[in-house]
């Protein structure tokens, strides 16, 4: 009974064992299969985000050299704008010097004579009023005789009220251009901070556009890094195919001897089980060298009982 029953476990742990070997086999295929094409899909999206990321790169690295030229450009206009403004300072400076102060003196000068001027023209205003006003119409001999010195002076205005109107108009235009002399000191002074601060921004964008072309090398490099990473991604695809078959046919060896393997205990379990492996039926140790000291005199006896015949055979011939 207890050889029964360990024939019984024999037989479920190679029924088991077979059926593990069988669907191994199936289910290793399956696994191996789908492993795959996760990872050829995998490896797909990769190389498609590392096309992506190259694309990326190079407009980046395009919009980078487009605003280093920009940056340049930039630059030179505003070093040619500094270069305006502190060349703009002196002539400031200079116009300043003449309007608050020598046309302010000029006029103050011309002031001063405005009256002499304006005598000395109302006595060319009343000169030029009375030879205008000269004529002569007489009659000598009954021949009438007429004639004038051929000058027309009627002024709208006479001359020294003319020249008074132009003292009038001065009057106060030295103090106002004086006063000018505070705004056009700040304006030159503003030029001049204007001026260093168009410099030092020009220096600062030309700092900014030396780092800006330092990144130029760099992204040349990640570009080529990401292609050749693209390059060994393509690559590894291009071996998956013959990788995962030579997976599935290691699998499939694997799992086809553990199966074989489950014979022996298959074929154990069913001789203890239908007892044909019974310990009784077998002799021991003693009892077989008996048998085997039986069959080699056997063997003799009968060795010696046929030369005995073969002697009777020759002498009867």
């Amino acid at each position: 009974m207890f050889r029964r029953v360990i024939g019984v476990i024999m037989l479920i742990i190679g029924v088991v064992g077979l059926l593990i070997g069988i669907g191994g086999v199936y289910a290793s295929s399956q696994f191996i299969d789908t492993m795959g094409e996760r990872l050829d899909k995998a490896l797909v999206l990769t190389s498609d985000s590392l096309n992506n990321l190259v694309s990326t790169l190079d407009v980046a690295r395009s919009t980078l050299v487009e605003t280093n030229k920009t940056m340049e450009t930039v630059q030179q206009s505003l070093t040619g704008v500094g270069k305006t403004l502190s060349d703009t300072k002196p002539m400031i400076e200079q116009s300043s010097t003449i309007v608050t102060q020598e046309i302010p003196d000029s006029i103050e000068a011309m002031q001063e004579t405005l009256p002499a001027i304006e005598q000395a023209a109302g006595t060319i205003d009343k000169t030029l009023s009375t030879l205008s006003s000269f004529k002569i119409e007489q009659e000598i001999l009954g021949i009438p005789i007429g004639f004038d010195l051929g000058i027309e002076y009627d002024p709208s205005t006479p001359f020294d009220q003319a020249i008074a109107d132009v003292g009038d108009s001065l009057e106060g235009m030295p103090e106002t251009l004086r006063g000018l002399e505070t705004h056009l000191d700040t304006t030159a002074e503003n030029l001049d901070l204007m001026s260093q601060d168009m410099d030092q921004l020009s220096a600062n964008l030309g700092g900014i556009n030396e780092e800006l072309a330092k990144l130029d090398p760099i992204m040349v490099e990640y570009i080529r890094i990401v292609n050749e990473a693209n390059s060994d991604l393509q690559d590894i695809q291009a071996e998956l195919a013959s990788l995962f078959q030579t997976l599935k046919t290691v699998a499939l060896v694997l799992f086809s001897w553990f199966a074989l393997m489950q014979i022996v205990p298959l074929y154990l379990g069913y001789e203890l089980v239908t007892g044909q492996r019974d310990p009784d039926q077998y002799v021991t140790e003693d009892e077989l060298d008996e048998e085997l000291a039986k069959t080699n005199q056997k063997q003799a006896d009968t060795a010696v009982t046929g030369n005995d015949d073969a002697g009777e055979g020759e002498a009867a011939s």
